[in-house]
């Protein structure tokens, strides 16, 4: 598989014409990357994908020691281009915490200025920790992190409506966070459970998108969860012994006010026997 690597040119900005579709991901790398180069392995996923110029991916990376692609800086935080295979620097900012708002939301901004399109994507890659933890361990910053409500306040302070906002993490396909994100996006795609290491496959839901840039947001979703579970159950990844399990899941946030409220009333019918101690 051929890793990426930066090509000579820094300005490599798509013109101001709008495009289908613009991924944008946001890297926190953690020793999730500086101990076994994990985002460098859905990095090379990424360049693996045939997508054309209707679509753009637009990384921001910071958050790990040390980074398994020489262009990603682990002293500063990095805006890379990804296209025809080619990682390419776009900007270059000063050390900051990956899990700040401030951040995150400069991030999106960014994006949204540099590659206006037609439709957005939002994917957080790093470890998640749900409702008690959140998302987000950066290494250079260990006391910071990003709850769900700051989640949700980073994303929301910014003008883009998402078609989908994804967690390349664990824990964070969580009632609360589906809820959080109910007014910034279309759908959300999540894992209720502990992602494996490999997390999702990149590759051919990009091809995917590339073909057919305007393809509802549930054929995309599906394959995006079906990506994940089948590299999580291929034998080259945990052999032919492993338990090999997976769960992702394509939620339509559309219908979180509904489920949101059904879930109040059966807390409201049911508090009188918890408090007895029913639980």
């Amino acid at each position: 598989t051929q890793q990426p690597e930066p090509s000579d040119n820094t300005d490599s900005q798509l013109e101001s014409d709008l495009d289908s579709f613009t991924i944008m991901v946001y890297i926190i790398g953690s020793d999730l990357e500086s101990n076994g180069g994990a985002a460098t392995s859905d990095i090379v996923e990424m360049a693996n994908a045939i997508y054309g110029d209707d679509v753009n991916i637009v990384i921001q990376t910071g958050g790990a020691k040390e980074w398994h692609i020489s262009s990603i800086p682990a002293d500063k935080i990095g805006r890379f281009e990804l296209r025809d295979g080619y990682l390419t620097m776009v900007d270059e900012l000063p050390q900051t915490s990956m899990c700040r708002e401030s951040t995150l939301t400069e991030f999106i901004k960014w994006g949204e200025a540099s590659y206006p399109s037609d439709r957005y994507g939002l994917i957080l890659w790093d470890h998640g920790g749900g409702v008690l933890n959140g998302y987000g361990v950066d290494e250079n910053y260990p006391d910071d992190y990003l709850l769900i409500p700051s989640i949700a306040s980073a994303i929301g302070s910014t003008d883009v409506h998402f078609d989908f906002i994804g967690f390349d993490a664990c824990l964070m396909g969580c009632l609360e966070c589906a809820y959080s994100l109910k007014d910034s996006a279309d759908y959300m795609i999540a894992s209720e459970e502990s992602e494996a290491g490999i997390g999702w496959f990149y590759t051919d839901w990009l091809t995917y998108i590339g073909q057919k840039p305007d393809a509802p947001m549930e054929e995309i979703g599906r394959k995006i969860v079906d990506g994940l579970v089948d590299s999580n159950e291929a034998d080259q990844y945990w052999g032919e012994d492993a338990n090999k399990t997976a769960t992702l899941s394509l939620i339509d946030l559309d219908k979180i006010d509904n489920a949101y409220l059904a879930w109040k009333n059966f807390l409201g019918m049911n508090y009188k026997k918890m408090k007895e101690g029913g639980f």
